[in-house]
């Protein structure tokens, strides 16, 4: 960020008011937007008020859910994407400073700070594309499958059965609402310490009035919640400890060529005390409890970087 938008960044958090801004993938500059430009919908059935969480989730609580939920998994197959939480208080209060080193790392996500009354401060830099859509031309990816950055023995067979249900899901919901779809490669896409398998989707046949349409048809996706749907839903419930607030939500940015939707991932929630740190993974019927953890850790680490210090 220039000293010019970390100003106008201070001034926005010292006066208590709700604003959003975002950094689109790709680009450099900080854009406040109004109302009618950008809107954020949180995770279905959370609702204001929003306080920050305080208790992180305890390791042998974590682990002893997924155990259950692996074992419900074998039995009735499918996918659910669990969120634990981790929690921590600042040592100082300097969330511009945050902003501008979270986003400086990350340059091809969507970065972004906002804050309403009735939820404290969101910030996150997520690369979960839900949707690009310009004209009748659509883009999304299925981004599902994590493991350590630099890894060199091939992709497990826990990650690519994961990853394949968040593909052929997509492309089977774009492909209901009568659109003609596209996969394109699947390649591996580095987000700092960790990389995701990644399949590029495109879809064409859609008409600008569509956009909350399809949104409603896509999220939450199978990287986000689960599969089947309703079913990772109620696992949801079940399984987690908190309500996930914005995480997991819709931020829906409305440019001068068309929209752009991501999901609200890699991010943090915060008051001017506390924070808390939203971190999932996708839990199969291959899944070790263990292992989950620690992918939820990597997750995390970059923000827990900052937060720490």
């Amino acid at each position: 960020m220039t000293d010019t938008e970390k100003d106008e960044l201070r001034r926005a958090i010292e006066s208590g008011a709700d604003f959003a801004a975002v950094i689109p993938p790709g680009e450099s500059h900080l854009v406040f937007a109004g109302a009618d430009e950008l809107s954020l919908t949180p995770w279905p059935g959370c609702g204001a008020p929003m306080p920050v969480a305080t208790e992180s989730t305890p390791h042998s609580v974590y682990t002893s859910r997924m155990e259950a939920l692996v074992g419900k998994l074998r039995r009735e197959g499918g996918k659910t994407v669990v969120c634990r939480n981790i929690c921590g208080t600042f040592r100082q209060f300097d969330p511009v400073a945050m902003a501008d080193a979270y986003f400086d790392r990350f340059q091809d996500t969507l970065r972004f700070i906002f804050h309403r009354k009735d939820c404290g401060y969101w910030m996150g830099a997520t690369p979960e594309l839900l949707l690009d859509m310009r004209g009748g031309h659509l883009e999304t990816r299925a981004l599902a499958g994590t493991r350590r950055a630099g890894t060199e023995e091939p992709w497990s067979e826990k990650n690519i059965h994961e990853h394949a249900i968040v593909a052929d899901d997509i492309a089977g919901r774009l492909d209901a609402l009568g659109l003609t779809v596209a996969k394109g490669n699947t390649e591996s896409m580095p987000y700092g310490n960790i990389e995701h398998l990644c399949t590029p989707i495109s879809a064409d046949g859609a008409d600008a009035t569509d956009v909350d349409r399809i949104i409603e048809a896509l999220h939450p996706t199978p990287a986000v919640g689960g599969f089947p749907r309703n079913k990772a839903m109620r696992d949801i419930v079940e399984f987690e400890d908190n309500p996930r607030n914005y995480y997991g939500g819709v931020l829906k940015l409305r440019r001068r060529e068309g929209v752009l939707a991501y999901v609200v991932l890699r991010t943090v929630h915060f008051d001017r005390r506390h924070w808390c740190v939203y971190t999932g993974s996708g839990i199969t019927p291959e899944s070790d409890p263990e292992e989950e953890w620690l992918e939820t850790e990597d997750k995390a680490r970059p923000l827990r970087l900052l937060l720490d210090n």
